[in-house]
């Protein structure tokens, strides 16, 4: 994907080593957005600003989510 980078850690709520579902909201347009391909720690690219947004809740497993604090 394009549009993805890695900061460090602690950057997104999960942080396991497995992707997982992710729910993203651009802070400039307030575009929202979900993947099935979202990481800890990785960014992406929004389509209206062009900039780096890290998820702000990301799903991993059937039954377990986490939210940004």
């Amino acid at each position: 994907m394009s549009g993805a980078t890695s900061k460090g850690k602690g950057l997104t709520p999960y942080q396991g080593t497995n992707r997982c579902f992710g729910e993203y909201r651009c802070p400039n347009c307030n575009r929202r957005w979900m993947s099935g391909n979202s990481w800890a720690d990785m960014g992406q690219q929004c389509t209206k600003c062009n900039i780096n947004v890290y998820s702000h809740e990301q799903i991993f497993g059937q039954h377990h989510s986490i939210r940004a604090t």
